[in-house]
Protein backbone atom coordinates (compact mmCIF):
# COMPACT_ATOMS: atom_id res chain seq x y z
CA UNK A 1 0.00 0.00 0.00
CA UNK A 2 2.64 2.41 0.75
CA UNK A 3 5.69 1.50 -1.20
CA UNK A 4 7.26 4.88 -0.48
CA UNK A 5 8.00 4.51 2.86
CA UNK A 6 9.74 1.07 2.23
CA UNK A 7 13.37 2.24 2.71
CA UNK A 8 15.01 0.06 0.07
CA UNK A 9 19.16 0.47 -1.17
CA UNK A 10 18.13 2.70 -4.28
CA UNK A 11 16.06 4.83 -2.26
CA UNK A 12 18.98 5.57 0.24
CA UNK A 13 21.40 5.67 -2.34
CA UNK A 14 18.78 8.37 -4.41
CA UNK A 15 19.15 10.65 -1.58
CA UNK A 16 22.83 10.31 -1.00
CA UNK A 17 23.33 11.27 -4.28
CA UNK A 18 20.86 14.16 -4.22
CA UNK A 19 22.70 15.61 -1.87
CA UNK A 20 25.78 15.11 -3.10
CA UNK A 21 24.78 16.56 -6.53
CA UNK A 22 23.74 19.58 -4.65
CA UNK A 23 26.68 20.07 -3.01
CA UNK A 24 28.15 19.84 -6.27
CA UNK A 25 26.20 22.48 -7.66
CA UNK A 26 27.29 24.76 -5.32
CA UNK A 27 30.67 24.02 -5.11
CA UNK A 28 31.31 24.03 -8.74
CA UNK A 29 29.82 27.62 -9.03
CA UNK A 30 31.43 28.82 -6.11
CA UNK A 31 35.09 27.05 -6.76
CA UNK A 32 34.62 27.61 -10.70
CA UNK A 33 32.95 31.26 -10.92
CA UNK A 34 35.53 32.73 -12.72
CA UNK A 35 35.61 29.81 -15.28
CA UNK A 36 31.62 29.59 -15.55
CA UNK A 37 30.41 32.77 -14.45
CA UNK A 38 32.42 35.43 -16.84
CA UNK A 39 31.65 38.43 -18.70
CA UNK A 40 30.52 36.95 -21.87
CA UNK A 41 29.09 33.56 -20.60
CA UNK A 42 27.53 31.92 -18.11
CA UNK A 43 27.36 28.42 -17.13
CA UNK A 44 24.76 27.13 -15.05
CA UNK A 45 25.32 23.68 -13.45
CA UNK A 46 22.15 21.66 -13.01
CA UNK A 47 23.44 18.26 -11.29
CA UNK A 48 20.66 17.95 -9.06
CA UNK A 49 18.09 18.48 -11.38
CA UNK A 50 19.88 15.82 -13.81
CA UNK A 51 19.90 13.42 -10.33
CA UNK A 52 16.37 13.70 -10.40
CA UNK A 53 15.18 13.26 -13.71
CA UNK A 54 18.32 10.46 -14.47
CA UNK A 55 16.25 8.57 -11.35
CA UNK A 56 13.24 9.38 -13.39
CA UNK A 57 14.43 7.73 -16.58
CA UNK A 58 16.07 4.41 -15.24
CA UNK A 59 14.82 4.22 -12.20
CA UNK A 60 11.09 4.06 -13.13
CA UNK A 61 10.68 1.40 -11.38
CA UNK A 62 12.23 1.65 -7.92
CA UNK A 63 9.69 3.96 -6.47
CA UNK A 64 11.99 6.45 -5.84
CA UNK A 65 11.00 9.41 -3.41
CA UNK A 66 11.79 12.23 -6.58
CA UNK A 67 8.78 14.72 -6.26
CA UNK A 68 9.78 14.79 -2.35
CA UNK A 69 13.10 14.87 -3.67
CA UNK A 70 12.57 17.99 -6.02
CA UNK A 71 10.59 20.03 -3.40
CA UNK A 72 13.86 19.50 -1.10
CA UNK A 73 16.50 20.92 -3.38
CA UNK A 74 13.99 23.49 -5.21
CA UNK A 75 13.80 25.08 -1.55
CA UNK A 76 17.25 24.96 -0.84
CA UNK A 77 18.37 26.09 -3.86
CA UNK A 78 15.70 29.31 -3.55
CA UNK A 79 17.33 29.74 -0.07
CA UNK A 80 20.91 28.85 -0.82
CA UNK A 81 21.31 30.32 -4.46
CA UNK A 82 18.41 32.84 -5.66
CA UNK A 83 17.21 34.18 -2.40
CA UNK A 84 13.82 34.32 -3.80
CA UNK A 85 11.53 31.37 -2.62
CA UNK A 86 9.23 30.09 -4.85
CA UNK A 87 11.23 30.04 -7.82
CA UNK A 88 12.60 26.71 -7.92
CA UNK A 89 10.18 25.01 -5.26
CA UNK A 90 7.64 25.76 -7.98
CA UNK A 91 9.73 24.77 -10.87
CA UNK A 92 11.53 21.35 -9.93
CA UNK A 93 8.14 19.80 -8.67
CA UNK A 94 6.13 20.92 -11.58
CA UNK A 95 9.10 19.20 -14.30
CA UNK A 96 9.49 16.19 -11.92
CA UNK A 97 5.50 15.98 -12.35
CA UNK A 98 5.83 16.78 -16.02
CA UNK A 99 8.09 14.35 -16.43
CA UNK A 100 6.46 11.52 -14.94
CA UNK A 101 3.22 12.11 -16.98
CA UNK A 102 5.66 11.82 -20.05
CA UNK A 103 7.80 9.17 -18.91
CA UNK A 104 4.60 6.65 -17.85
CA UNK A 105 3.48 6.75 -21.34
CA UNK A 106 6.53 6.61 -23.58
CA UNK A 107 9.77 4.42 -22.92
CA UNK A 108 12.62 6.41 -23.97
CA UNK A 109 16.14 4.22 -25.88
CA UNK A 110 19.08 4.71 -26.21
CA UNK A 111 20.17 8.24 -27.01
CA UNK A 112 16.58 9.32 -26.58
CA UNK A 113 17.55 9.20 -22.66
CA UNK A 114 20.76 11.69 -23.18
CA UNK A 115 18.48 13.96 -25.32
CA UNK A 116 15.15 13.71 -23.00
CA UNK A 117 17.31 14.83 -19.99
CA UNK A 118 19.13 17.79 -21.63
CA UNK A 119 15.67 18.56 -22.87
CA UNK A 120 14.19 18.85 -19.21
CA UNK A 121 17.48 20.96 -18.38
CA UNK A 122 16.68 23.44 -21.46
CA UNK A 123 12.34 22.94 -20.30
CA UNK A 124 13.74 24.29 -16.41
CA UNK A 125 16.02 27.07 -17.71
CA UNK A 126 13.76 28.86 -20.48
CA UNK A 127 11.32 28.03 -17.06
CA UNK A 128 14.13 30.65 -14.92
CA UNK A 129 14.52 32.97 -17.44
CA UNK A 130 10.89 33.32 -18.28
CA UNK A 131 9.93 34.15 -15.07
CA UNK A 132 13.14 36.22 -13.57
CA UNK A 133 12.34 38.81 -17.15
CA UNK A 134 8.75 38.58 -15.64
CA UNK A 135 9.65 39.77 -12.22
CA UNK A 136 12.40 41.82 -13.55
CA UNK A 137 14.99 40.72 -11.81
CA UNK A 138 17.42 39.92 -14.72
CA UNK A 139 17.67 42.61 -18.18
CA UNK A 140 18.76 40.13 -20.50
CA UNK A 141 17.41 40.12 -24.31
CA UNK A 142 16.61 36.42 -25.55
CA UNK A 143 19.38 36.30 -28.30
CA UNK A 144 21.81 37.47 -25.31
CA UNK A 145 20.14 34.71 -23.53
CA UNK A 146 20.53 32.20 -25.84
CA UNK A 147 24.38 32.33 -26.62
CA UNK A 148 25.54 33.70 -23.96
CA UNK A 149 23.65 31.47 -21.36
CA UNK A 150 21.13 29.13 -22.76
CA UNK A 151 23.95 27.16 -24.90
CA UNK A 152 26.75 27.25 -22.79
CA UNK A 153 24.75 25.56 -20.16
CA UNK A 154 23.22 23.04 -22.23
CA UNK A 155 26.96 22.42 -23.09
CA UNK A 156 28.39 22.01 -19.45
CA UNK A 157 25.37 19.92 -18.43
CA UNK A 158 25.52 17.82 -21.59
CA UNK A 159 29.43 16.92 -20.24
CA UNK A 160 27.82 15.87 -17.02
CA UNK A 161 25.18 13.62 -18.80
CA UNK A 162 28.09 12.04 -20.41
CA UNK A 163 30.10 11.29 -17.18
CA UNK A 164 27.25 10.43 -15.05
CA UNK A 165 24.76 8.27 -17.29
CA UNK A 166 26.61 5.23 -17.11
CA UNK A 167 27.27 5.41 -13.60
CA UNK A 168 23.65 6.45 -12.84
CA UNK A 169 22.37 3.32 -15.29
CA UNK A 170 24.36 1.36 -13.29
CA UNK A 171 23.01 2.30 -9.83
CA UNK A 172 19.28 1.90 -10.80
CA UNK A 173 19.28 -0.90 -13.07
CA UNK A 174 20.83 -2.83 -10.26
CA UNK A 175 24.24 -3.89 -12.02
CA UNK A 176 26.24 -2.05 -9.45
CA UNK A 177 26.12 -1.69 -5.56
CA UNK A 178 22.98 -3.44 -5.16
CA UNK A 179 23.90 -6.75 -7.18
CA UNK A 180 23.70 -9.95 -4.78
CA UNK A 181 27.06 -11.03 -3.83
CA UNK A 182 27.09 -15.08 -5.30
CA UNK A 183 29.19 -17.35 -2.56
CA UNK A 184 30.77 -20.28 -4.15
CA UNK A 185 28.81 -22.94 -2.05
CA UNK A 186 32.30 -25.49 -1.74
CA UNK A 187 34.42 -22.26 -0.22
CA UNK A 188 35.76 -22.99 2.84
CA UNK A 189 34.58 -21.40 6.20
CA UNK A 190 37.69 -20.60 8.86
Amino acid sequence: MFKWLKITKRKVLFVIGLYVTFYFDGALSANMARGLFGERVIMVSHLALLWLVMAQVWGRNAHLPVLTGSVIVGLGTDIYYSGIVGLAVFGLPLLVWLNQLLLSRVKLVGLWQAGYLLASVAVYELYLYGIESLLGLIHVGIVTFMIRIFLPTLILNLVYIILLSGFVIRLYQGHWLLKPVKRNPRAKVN
